[in-house]
């Protein structure tokens, strides 16, 4: 392995920080091999980034570790390219906060060691202000971090050193989020076959969550007998006698089915609405029955103007769909950016 010709200080700092300058003039300097355990711990980034809340730092480790912390990093942006955006952006978070939380542990001196990183991602900071462009450039996702609240002189901004680690985090985010997705013809053909194969295994792990995911919200329906809001309003408007339009009836068939009423329970919601035809009725309820729908998501059920806000959905650690209503959220709710769990 080539990597061994390397300091060990570079190489350590490379496996904390993947995504520096340094890094990549490390891995970019000679070819270095690709082997199963590598790719293994590449997979395990990206399921530790779905499906962990919690990152571990990486402190003094032997060689053989480090190496597969650094190589581990480009092989997971390729297979992560292989996804949509929801699981990009789980990734993208996680290599975020595991980097923060490398700078801060144990180290009395991190200011330093955020200062090293900060150069390596061009950002001039001298210990007390960043240029203007910088700091748009990497600007912290909250309402404190707008410009209009900055302290202004000559062009140049002023940060005390927790806002200059909001921004040093910011930064990470953008550097590890840059150049992804990664098209596959991009992808080295001598690992192609491997990465694609990682995608699929992952690919199972997440159908398996969603399975899981759902037979929980399921089992709390039925057992609490908790609504959610948005469901119980469309079954009072069709009680009431309300022409539904047809994708409010799809979602409240399939939402009912799941909550555990029969089919005969379902078809009598829809006994007082117009032009109720139960023939036609109880057909539609038993081909959603048997095709086993799932009630849509709240964001769709608010494009089609059907969500409360007495729901709680769409906000940071609400429910993503009517299932969840009431229940507890797998995923804990992040900081920021907490808008990636599947629905």
């Amino acid at each position: 392995m080539v990597l061994d010709q390397f300091s060990n200080e570079k190489l350590r700092f490379s496996a904390r920080y993947p995504f520096t300058k340094t890094a990549r003039q490390l891995l970019s300097e000679k070819p270095i091999t690709i082997d199963y355990q590598k790719m293994q711990f590449a997979k395990k980034r990206i399921l530790d980034s779905l499906f962990r809340e919690d990152v571990s730092v990486l402190m003094e480790a032997n060689e053989e570790l480090y190496q597969k912390y650094l190589v581990s990093y480009p092989l997971a942006r390729m297979i992560v390219s292989l996804f949509d955006s929801q699981v990009r952006n789980r990734f993208v978070n996680y290599e975020a906060k595991r980097a923060m939380a490398n700078i801060r542990a144990d180290n009395p001196d991190f200011i330093n060691e955020a200062k090293r990183i900060a150069k390596e991602l061009d950002i001039d900071y001298d210990g007390l202000y960043v240029s203007v462009e910088t700091y748009l450039i990497n600007v912290p996702k909250t309402d404190e971090g707008r410009l209009v609240f900055q302290n202004l002189n000559n062009g140049r901004i002023l940060l005390d050193e927790n806002k200059f680690m909001s921004v040093l985090n910011e930064a990470i985010r953008n550097s590890i989020e840059s150049g992804l997705p990664i098209h596959q013809d991009s992808i080295p053909l001598d690992i192609k076959n491997d990465i694609l194969q990682m995608g699929k295994e992952i690919e199972d792990e997440i159908n398996k969550f969603k399975e899981v995911k759902e037979k929980n919200a399921v089992m709390f329906a039925k057992s609490s007998g908790v609504m959610a809001p948005c469901m119980a309003k469309i079954v009072e408007r069709a009680r009431n006698g309300e022409n539904l339009p047809h994708f409010a009836r799809v979602a409240v068939a399939s939402y009912l089915l799941k909550f555990g009423k029969s089919v005969d329970e379902v078809v009598e919601v829809f006994s007082n609405t117009p032009n109720f035809d139960e023939k036609i009725a109880r057909y539609q309820v038993e081909f959603i029955a048997k095709k086993g729908y799932s009630p849509p998501s709240c964001q769709v059920m608010e494009s089609y103007g059907l969500r409360l806000p007495e729901c709680g959905c769409l906000s940071k650690g609400g429910p993503k769909n009517p299932l969840h209503y009431g229940s507890k959220s797998i995923f804990k709710p992040r900081k920021r950016r907490s808008s990636n769990s599947f629905r």
